[in-house]
């Protein structure tokens, strides 16, 4: 079986909230409250109308298994965040999702981290990340691009079909 990702939207809102408000989820997130069915749309369709963030969804054997968003702070910085559905959480999806991305990009990301959340930090190594900075709570880890040779895209498609080319098979971990 193949880890396939698409462009996030507007109608895998209730999905990706209850992935978010789970509790393992929010252990572990800036916000640590169940947020709204409200506030969550709200949020999302903003997300999804940003040019300066991007949002998808992961797919395994059809079924949907995790989410990984990019966002460009005001320092320019590129963040990555991402969970994996409880359900599949344990089987290597959120590697195998986080290695395809970086090898669809060359961009410099980075991603923050709480201490407390080994399961993100092999996740992050494994994808070539590294402990940069430790600040108020959460860790900042950074991953350089591999080969400056890849081409930069911002078209959300063309990253998701950069993606998908590499097949990203859970044997890739």
């Amino acid at each position: 079986m193949a880890l396939r990702t698409r462009l996030a939207r507007l109608d895998d809102g209730e999905q990706l909230l209850a992935w978010r408000n789970h509790a393992s989820s929010r252990e572990q997130s800036l916000n640590t409250h169940i947020i709204s069915l409200e506030t969550h749309l709200a949020w999302l369709a903003a997300t999804l109308a940003d040019p300066q963030a991007l949002l998808l969804l992961a797919e395994y054997d059809s079924l949907p298994a995790g989410q990984l968003r990019l966002n460009r702070e005001a320092d320019q910085r590129y963040f990555l965040s991402w969970s994996i559905a409880p359900e599949h959480q344990g089987q290597g999806i959120g590697k195998t999702l986080l290695r395809a991305f970086c090898g669809a990009t060359a961009m410099r990301l980075h991603a923050r981290i709480k201490p407390t959340n080994p399961a993100s930090q092999r996740i992050a190594e494994a994808a070539g990340f590294e402990l940069s900075a430790t600040d108020s709570g959460w860790d900042t880890w950074q991953r350089n691009p591999i080969s400056q040779q890849a081409a930069y895209t911002s078209d959300p498609q063309t990253i998701v079909d950069n993606i998908n080319s590499q097949g990203a098979p859970l044997n890739f971990l």
